[in-house]
This record gives C-alpha cells, sequence and structure tokens, in this order.
C-alpha cells in the first residue's frame, strides 16, 4: 500500500511539474522580451567569446588588478578597484598582499 501511494505521489508531482514547465518555457513575461530579443540565435563560439571580452577590456570599462588578475573578488564579487594591498620586501624579494575589505579574502604573490 505504501509503495501505491509512493509512487501515486510520485506521478501527480511529475505532471504538475511538467504542467508548469511547459507552460513557463512558452510564455515570457514582459519585463523580460527586451532581454530575449538581445538575445543571439546561435551561441557564440569560444573565438567569438574571447574577442568580446578583449574589446570590452581593452575600452577600460573592467580594471584588472595587477598582480592578482582579478576583475573582483573570487569570495564576494566585490570590485577589483576596492582591494588593498601591502608590499614587503626588499631588493630581491617583493610580496604583494592582495586583500578584499568586504569580505576578508587575500592573496599573496610574489613579484
Amino acid at each position: 500500500m505504501e509503495i501505491a501511494l509512493f509512487f501515486g505521489g510520485a506521478l501527480i508531482s511529475w505532471i504538475i511539474t511538467h504542467a508548469y514547465y511547459r507552460r513557463s518555457s512558452k510564455i515570457a513575461p514582459d519585463w523580460a522580451l527586451p532581454l530575449i530579443a538581445k538575445l543571439p540565435d546561435t551561441p557564440p563560439t569560444k573565438e567569438r567569446l574571447l574577442e568580446l571580452v578583449q574589446e570590452y577590456l581593452g575600452k577600460g570599462e573592467v580594471k584588472v588588478n595587477d598582480p592578482t588578475g582579478h576583475i573582483a573578488c573570487p569570495e564576494c564579487a566585490n570590485s577589483a578597484e576596492h582591494f588593498e594591498q601591502k608590499v614587503f620586501g626588499d631588493e630581491r624579494h617583493t610580496v604583494v598582499v592582495t586583500s578584499c575589505p568586504a569580505c576578508g579574502w587575500s592573496q599573496t604573490d610574489e613579484v
């Protein structure tokens, strides 16, 4: 009896989920229509994606942090513009400690 109830409940759950999925995949809300119109018909190739990133970086809109190479904190996504850096060392070795003030993430690099 329990097995029949289990499979009956699973079937009902599947029917509800399937109906909702079919409905939601056909009808887009009005606010999403401009975003959907901007999407390309086919996914871009890897080469095209790299071109777009390089073009965006070339405009100076994205600030890449030296020496980490990050554009944002890997923990909290805070912009690299807000990173704090401390430099330690002498003539032979220089160490840069980069940290995010928002979440406390840090990375140490030898330059």
